[in-house]
């Protein structure tokens, strides 16, 4: 299943079918990330270019975390609140 992050929806998620994996859905997490941003278009284009490389340009799922957390500690410096 993927869902956001919507806490009702995880635990609905997790009493309905309890087996199920669960993902979080790329696209809410990345406007959260987003939202934590300056209010300047180029940077929020520049952050969604590099959050977009890092899963489309992965190898396997471990190339694709090294690269979300490279760009995590990238944010990390200037915007704490986006990382």
């Amino acid at each position: 299943m993927v869902s956001d992050g919507a806490p009702g929806l995880i635990k609905a998620i997790e009493e309905l079918w309890p087996q199920a994996d669960r993902g979080r859905c790329a696209v809410h997490k990345l406007r959260n990330v987003v939202a934590k941003l300056p209010k300047r278009s180029s940077l929020h284009d520049e952050v969604k270019a590099a959050y977009w490389a890092a899963l489309d340009e992965a190898t396997d799922p471990l190339d694709a975390e090294r690269r979300l957390r490279e760009l995590v500690a990238e944010l990390e410096r200037r915007y704490p609140s986006a990382a």
